[in-house]
């Protein structure tokens, strides 16, 4: 199977310029027979069609299907004929070696984002020694850079995916020889090494309760525990108590209001949240675990399906008598950890398990499906640590957070790697029981983000911020979200 990443950045396979189309705008994995395949959109502004309908979800296609990006019409025939094909010219190949997930494989690495058959390593009939990956999702990387096949020279660094090193030369040395090492040569630098991190361990706690932190070392300490949430919902019209929604919106499951009017289908939207526990609980805001608590969709729509049944009702009374009920529904949520690429593989479905009822309070926890951590995620924010003292956010207090403002649109590097970013700021404003304000710089997508202090406790989740107008923002205090959890 093969993986095209689809949009008009040129850091795609299939590129596009058509403006309609979003920069990361879907990803479509071809079957092996190369005539069906499977679409998904990445919750691009202007949709992805399949013969005329916008989908939602995972989508089977066809050789002949017509596809629409935006205004951007082709098919998947099309898409293959458009795709630069890389050749690589076949070798005679000695001792190789298959890297991958799979436990067939010679050099096994199970990790969620390595894929089965992930790479080979060999050496060709020259003596060089070559890596090859073998179309994998992640990514083969030698010195930082994405690779299809390379020749190493001794030195060189290779990462199956962006996360775990390869140590080739222990498999091959380049020019031929098998490496050689004696025992005292490897026990003399594990001494060393032994060493320097009982002195480093020892060194870090002191660190850690007496120093200020900087915006570096927030970022460094924290970074990987801040992940992209991603979330799909709508709207299901109840009258007196039966799901009328297909039969008023032409089969159309879920709706929700755009402006004044209703559309079928789902809406889809993006945060941040942060891991807190090692079973997979992320904290993030109310809005993004039930956000129909924070709109006007349900009021919309039911004054639109009260204003048909006042209309029926002139030729049918009883109708005059019905109770329209309006239901806001979560189709999915999901996340994605920091430093992966965006695709529907590194998605991983999440659930809520708690939140507070009062829209004052927005704070929410979620969690994995798996009740694990990812792999990538080497370390999380500990709410056992945080501070919930008035003290802590007192106006002029030095204050981080860590998040994806503005979501996609810059939230990703030129790799198509999500890349979250740190920003520093002050408490500037107690805004009452429930939050306070600060001027670290936000926006949109950004709601979820973690609010930390000096010394790297957390302090608030940040909720909400003036559209528009950098330094207006506000975050709920984090005493909510350890009542949340009954600490």
């Amino acid at each position: 199977m093969r993986t095209i990443k689809i949009g008009r950045s040129s850091t795609n396979d299939c590129v596009f310029t058509n403006p309609s189309v979003s920069k990361l705008h879907a990803v479509l994995t071809v079957d092996t027979d190369g005539q069906h395949g499977t679409l998904k959109d990445l919750a691009s502004t202007n949709g992805t069609f399949v013969n005329g309908y916008r989908i939602q979800a995972d989508t089977k296609v066809s050789y002949t299907d017509k596809i629409r990006f935006g205004s951007e019409e082709t098919t998947l025939g099309g898409i293959l004929e458009k795709v630069n094909k890389t050749v690589i010219k076949e070798t005679p190949r000695l001792n190789q070696r298959s890297i991958g997930k799979s436990p067939d494989n010679q050099i096994v690495l199970n990790y969620n984002d390595v894929s089965r058959k992930h790479a080979i390593l060999y050496k060709d009939s020259n003596g060089n020694i070559v890596i090859e990956d073998t179309n994998s999702t992640n990514g083969t990387y030698v010195n930082g850079v994405r690779i299809t096949s390379k020749v190493l020279q001794r030195g060189d660094k290779v990462t199956i995916t962006r996360n775990y090193p390869l140590n080739w030369e222990n498999v091959f040395s380049p020019g031929g020889g098998h490496r050689r090492s004696s025992n005292f040569q490897w026990a003399k630098p594990a001494i060393a090494l032994l060493s320097v991190l009982v002195l480093c361990v020892a060194g870090y706690f002191v660190w850690k309760n007496m120093s200020s932190w900087d915006k570096e070392k927030i970022y460094d300490e924290y970074n990987s525990a801040v992940c992209y949430v991603y979330f799909e919902y709508g709207y299901r019209v109840l009258i007196d108590g039966i799901d009328y929604t297909s039969k008023l919106f032409n089969g159309a499951n879920l709706v929700f209001a755009n402006g004044n009017q209703i559309a079928g289908g789902v809406k889809q939207m993006e945060g941040t949240g942060f891991f807190i526990s090692k079973d997979g609980k992320i904290a993030t805001n109310l809005h993004i675990a039930r956000p129909w608590l924070f709109e006007s969709d349900s009021e919309i729509i039911k004054q639109n399906i009260n204003e048909r049944l006042a209309n029926l009702g002139v030729i049918l009374p009883i109708l005059n008598r019905s109770t329209v009920e309006v239901e806001g529904v979560m189709v999915s949520m999901g996340i994605i950890p920091n430093g992966l690429p965006v695709t529907p593989s590194n998605l991983i479905e999440c659930r809520e398990i708690k939140g507070h009822n009062d829209t004052n309070i927005d704070v929410a926890v979620i969690q994995t499906i798996s009740l694990k951590l990812p792999d990538r995620v080497t370390n999380i924010i500990d709410i056992n640590n945080a501070d919930a003292s008035e003290e802590a956010i007192k106006v002029g207090k030095t204050v981080f957070t860590i998040g994806f403002p503005y979501g996609l649109d810059i939230g990703m590097n030129s790799n198509q790697e999500l890349a979250n970013q740190a920003q520093e700021g002050s408490v500037t404003q107690d805004q009452g029981e429930y939050a306070f304000g600060h001027n670290a710089a936000s926006a949109g997508g950004a709601s979820g983000s973690p609010i930390l202090n000096d010394k790297g406790k957390l302090v608030g989740v940040l909720d909400a911020g003036v559209p528009s107008s950098q330094g207006f923002n506000s975050a709920i205090k984090v005493k909510h979200l350890l009542e949340l959890l009954g600490k």
